[in-house]
């Protein structure tokens, strides 16, 4: 093992890899896919630990505790301090609902469950990937769950089916992976059984190289395509979900053509010798930079990028950070031999304080009150996103419903304050990012991909289908951001059995919105449409929260201190959308504004009376839908606008 871990070529992809993701992440390079530097990480695990596996099996040298407490002094001591400083600095830059999410990766890092923690946190309202100072921990997770069960199959499966279990495995876990990349982004990104077949190329090539007596330098050119495989993999972003899954299987397979190879030009010379030193750090360099970057995104409430200068610090910060705790914790802990003998005592006892430092930190941190401002305001229930919206009783407030609440999120968050008028009763069939137009559809692979369009538009036919039959609906109220008509160019048509990818202009969005609410018209029901809230992208509920409690917070040049919206940056934000509303208006389609209570001349409230509307960027909260309505009797005003 001791060959394997020394050799330069391998330190040099860990560098390879780890600048990769830390670049990629600070953005400061224009790197179209530097996130496969994990995946990069993850061939080198699999190719290293089962090498040693193989070998000490093999030779009736391998012990399970062994094994196992060198992981653990391998990798925890360094991922435990950042843990414990993540946990430190979350009082003074995350939100109340942000460290109870934090406080929660931090115990899933703990539990090896860090992953299925993450993937649990991802959806429409939770919070952006890059405000989670612990999501780098899934892949951390993900090897440790490898390294749990590899073992234990390696001494179970007899040797001469090494190669086949291992095989199949690998494949069963890559084509559940390339399966599920659109339909599931989020299961198998996160989920070990979808991202294992990664560290199982790397297990495959160690098997079949585990007798090798010495490189096959035969072909070097194989080492060089396979790096320049890499990089156009890397440096570039093709187009479309087949090619995200082809550049992954390439950077995947040319990982392991390079290791096998074990090229010359990667053993030796300067570049070689300084990406292998970096190698040597890597692992605390992937620990620190993330929290780093996400601390400082955290306190940065413009809602625009960090400025380069900060990501560029944040960089530096890292290295310093990554070759102190290198020095200090990472390279001290790690048993280099038997000699150095430890227990799991120890970890245990720090993983329980580590536990404590987060009830405490919870517990002194204040902000409870906030915990129900970032509530997701989802209307009435999560379920009426389903086609069959109208048969479920928790999707409508009485048996016959005179009032439709159609469209995304934007038409969720308008039914708590709906509900909390005097009216007839109201349904509510709301999909999150689902435009409220019926026959076409946003194409955003691979969360938003062709299956997905396909949800959407059957949700929306069946919207407009139930209205129109319906005789108890009087009044649709059509809700939506609208902005992704704007924002996102390519979107999908479907013309029979056929779908087909079309780029919107102007004039398509006030075709295709004029078409669906005058089939809505000629059927007898009275439509409003519903722009959403002034909005300038930032958070004003997190901005409140932490204004409220006096957090450090960086980025004030482009908001209000007090959180309130400048009104000349929100029309010209909001020009072009409210051009269509204009357009919509002469063709007698009735538009509500929340702009005409909310601003002046000068700015946009955001806060009434002590009640923050807000629950994000741009949706109301809750309790801001619900005294919004009280304030300003939203739906008289809805009923009195339809046409």
């Amino acid at each position: 093992m001791s060959t394997l871990q020394h050799r330069v070529d391998i330190q040099a992809l860990r560098g390879i890899a780890v600048l990769l993701v830390v670049f990629y992440h600070a953005r400061l390079i224009p790197i179209a896919n530097g996130h496969f530097g994990v995946d990069i990480f993850f061939v080198i695990s699999g190719f290293l630990i089962s090498s040693q596996l193989f070998r000490q099996i093999e030779n009736g040298l391998f012990s399970f505790k062994q094994f196992y407490i060198r992981r653990a002094w391998r990798l925890l001591p360094a991922a435990y301090v950042v843990i414990a400083i993540s946990l430190i600095a979350a009082p003074w830059t995350l939100t109340h609902a942000e460290m109870s999410d934090l406080i929660q990766q931090a115990w899933g890092s703990l539990s090896f469950t860090a992953n299925f923690v993450l993937w649990s946190q991802t959806g429409y309202f939770e919070s952006s990937a890059e405000l989670k100072p612990l999501l780098h921990m899934w892949s951390l997770s993900i090897e440790e769950q490898y390294y749990l069960v590899t073992p234990a199959l390696l001494v179970l499966i007899p040797r001469q089916h090494w190669f086949k279990a291992v095989l199949i495995l690998t494949l069963i876990s890559m084509i559940a992976y390339l399966a599920f990349l659109e339909s599931k982004p989020g299961a198998s990104f996160y989920f070990t059984p979808t991202r294992v077949w990664e560290l199982g190329i790397g297990s495959i090539l160690a098997y079949l190289l585990r007798t090798r007596a010495k490189p096959d330098t035969t072909k070097p050119y194989l080492s060089t395509l396979a790096c320049g495989l890499i990089a156009l993999g890397v440096a570039y972003n093709f187009e479309g979900i087949n090619a995200n899954r082809i550049n992954l299987l390439v950077v995947v397979f040319s990982t392991a053509t390079i290791i096998a190879c074990e090229p010359k030009w990667l053993n030796q010379g300067l570049v070689a010798t300084w990406l292998a030193k970096v190698g040597a750090i890597s692992y605390s360099l992937y620990l620190v930079h993330w929290p780093i970057l996400s601390l400082l995104s955290n306190i940065n409430i413009s809602g625009m990028d960090l400025w380069w200068l900060y990501r560029a610090f944040a960089v530096a910060l890292s290295f310093i950070a990554a070759i102190a705790l290198y020095h200090i914790i990472e390279n001290r802990f790690r048993i280099t031999d038997e000699s150095q003998a430890r227990g799991f005592v120890p970890i245990l006892f720090a993983s329980f304080l580590i536990i404590a430092l987060s009830f405490t930190i919870k517990s002194l941190s204040g902000g409870q009150k906030y915990t129900e401002l970032f509530r997701p305001n989802v209307g009435l229930d999560q379920a009426c996103r389903s086609p069959e919206f109208y048969e479920i009783p928790a999707c409508k407030t009485s048996a016959r419903p005179s009032t439709l609440v159609w469209g995304d999120s934007y038409a969720m968050h308008l039914v708590p304050g709906i509900n909390a008028s005097k009216h007839d009763g109201l349904i509510q069939a709301a999909f999150s990012t689902c435009v409220p137009i019926v026959g076409i559809s946003f194409y955003q692979p691979p969360q938003h991909g062709l299956s997905w369009a396909q949800k959407c538009l059957a949700f929306n036919q069946s919207a407009l289908d139930h209205a129109i039959k319906n005789p108890d609906i009087k009044l649709v109220v059509i809700a939506s951001a609208w902005m992704h008509m704007l924002n996102v160019p390519l979107h999908v048509k479907i013309t029979g059995d056929e779908a087909q990818a079309i780029q919107l202009s102007k004039n398509d969005i006030i075709e295709a919105i004029d078409q669906t609410v005058s089939i809505l018209k000629k059927a007898g029901k009275k439509v409003v449409l519903v722009a959403p809230p002034p909005s300038l992208g930032f958070n004003i509920a997190k901005c409140h929260e932490q204004r409220d409690r006096k957090q450090l917070r960086i980025g004030l040049q482009q908001v209000r201190e007090d959180c309130r919206l400048d009104f000349a940056r929100y029309l010209e934000r909001d020009k072009a959308l409210n051009a269509i509303f204009e357009t919509l208006r002469e063709k007698n389609i009735a538009i509500y504004s929340f702009a005409e209570n909310l601003c002046n001349n000068e700015f946009c409230e955001t806060k009434l009376d002590e009640v923050i509307l807000y629950q994000d960027s741009g949706h109301l909260s809750i309790s801001g839908a619900i005294y919004y309505e009280q304030r300003f009797s939203m739906y008289d005003e809805l009923n009195k606008l339809a046409n």
